[in-house]
C-alpha cells in the first residue's frame, strides 16, 4: 500500500524568499544559501548584511571563526595592546593628535603636517614622530603601515585565540592594530592631498578591514581616539570615485576625515583604562624620543604616578625637568 504523498510547497516569489523559508528547516542548508547574496529579505524587510562587521557570512553565523562576535572580551581587548615603553607610539599619537585637530578645510593637507616629500620609488614620505619616515601610496597600501607585513585578518583571529603565548602577546602590542589605523588614516589624507583617488581609496578598504578588529577595544582600553570613524568608512563605502585621474579640491575636501576637535584629544582618566594621560600626548617630544631603549627616558616609566607626586625623580635634571616633560592636572607642576 503507497502512502500518500506530502504535499510539495509551490515555487517561491523570490529567491529571497524561499531563502527565508528554508532558515526554520535546515540551518546549514540555509547559511550556506544566504552567504551567497547581499540583499536579502524575509517579508517585506530588506538587510543589507555586507555592511554587517565581517560582512553576510558573519551576520548569519555571528560565531563562526573570523567573525567578531566570535571573540571573546580578552581577546577583543588583546587586539587593541601597544608597547608605549620606547615612546614611539606616545610620539606618533602626538603628531597624529595635532594634524588632525585642525580646521575642517585643512585636513585634506595633512601632509603638511608631516614634513611629506616624494621619494624616486614615486611614495609618498612622512615624518609622522616614529623615529622612521612613513611611506604611502597604492603600492603598500595592503601592508600594515611602516611595515612589510601584509594586512591578514584572518591571523589577527588566529593570534586572539592564542593570546596567552608570550610570543603571540609581543608580536600583538609591536603591531599596535591603533596606531597603524591612525597611521592608516594619515596616509590616505596624504594621498588626498596629492587627489590620488586611486591610493587614497586603497587605503579606505584597507580601513574598512581593521577598524572592526578594534571597534570594541580603542575607545575604553587606548589612549587613541577615533571620533566619526564610523561613518567616515561608511562616506567612503558609498562614495561615486572617479576611476581613475586626480581628484578636485572640493572632492578631496568632502572625502576627508572630520573628528570632532572637542573629542579627538588625550584621554582622561575616567574615559579608559589604558588612558597614559601624562604622556598622551607628549608635552614635550624632546624629553621622550622614539625607539628609546633607556628605562629612564621612558614616558611611560618616568611620568607614572604610581612612583610619586613627581613621578620617577631619577629620570630628570636641570634641564628636562618633570613641570617641563609630564603633563599635569591643570599645569600644576605635580600629580597630587
Amino acid at each position: 500500500k503507497q502512502r500518500p504523498q506530502e504535499e510539495l510547497p509551490g515555487p517561491p516569489e523570490t529567491t529571497s524568499m524561499a531563502v527565508c523559508r528554508l532558515w526554520p528547516r535546515g540551518g546549514a542548508l540555509a547559511v550556506a544559501t544566504l552567504t551567497q547574496y547581499t540583499w536579502l529579505a524575509c517579508g517585506d524587510e530588506g538587510v543589507n548584511c555586507e555592511d554587517h562587521p565581517g560582512g553576510c557570512r558573519c551576520y548569519y553565523d555571528a560565531l563562526a571563526f573570523g567573525c567578531p562576535s566570535s571573540l571573546g572580551y580578552d581577546a577583543k581587548k588583546f587586539l587593541c595592546n601597544c608597547n608605549y615603553a620606547d615612546n614611539t607610539w606616545l610620539n606618533v599619537l602626538t603628531s597624529f593628535l595635532a594634524a588632525f585637530r585642525t580646521e575642517p578645510q585643512e585636513r585634506e593637507l595633512a601632509a603638511q603636517h608631516f614634513n611629506a616629500r616624494m621619494d624616486p620609488t614615486g611614495l609618498v614620505s612622512l615624518d609622522v614622530g616614529s623615529g622612521e619616515r612613513l611611506h604611502c601610496g597604492a603600492a603598500v597600501a595592503k601592508v600594515y603601515p611602516g611595515t612589510n607585513f601584509e594586512i591578514d585578518v584572518q591571523e589577527l583571529y588566529q593570534l586572539a585565540n592564542n593570546l596567552l603565548l608570550p610570543e603571540v602577546h609581543n608580536k600583538m602590542s609591536e603591531l599596535c592594530l591603533p596606531g597603524r589605523i591612525a597611521l592608516q588614516l594619515i596616509c590616505l589624507h596624504a594621498e588626498l592631498g596629492l587627489r590620488d583617488v586611486l591610493a587614497a581609496a586603497a587605503y579606505a578598504r584597507q580601513l574598512q578591514r581593521l577598524w572592526p578588529m578594534v571597534e570594541e577595544c580603542a575607545e575604553q582600553h587606548t589612549p587613541w581616539s577615533f571620533p566619526g570613524i564610523v561613518d567616515f568608512i561608511k562616506l567612503w563605502k558609498s562614495a561615486d570615485l572617479p576611476e581613475e585621474g586626480t581628484l578636485t579640491a572640493q572632492a578631496a575636501s568632502a572625502l576627508s576625515w572630520r573628528p570632532d576637535p572637542s573629542l579627538l584629544r588625550g584621554k582622561l582618566p575616567e574615559e579608559s583604562e589604558a588612558h597614559y594621560w601624562p604622556c598622551a600626548p607628549l608635552q614635550d617630544k624632546l624629553c621622550f624620543p622614539p625607539r628609546s631603549q633607556n628605562l629612564h627616558m621612558s614616558c611611560e616609566h618616568c611620568c607614572d604616578p604610581a612612583r610619586g607626586p613627581t613621578g620617577e625623580a631619577a629620570c630628570f635634571d636641570g634641564e628636562f625637568t618633570f613641570a617641563r616633560c609630564c603633563r599635569t592636572p591643570g599645569g600644576s607642576g605635580q600629580f597630587f
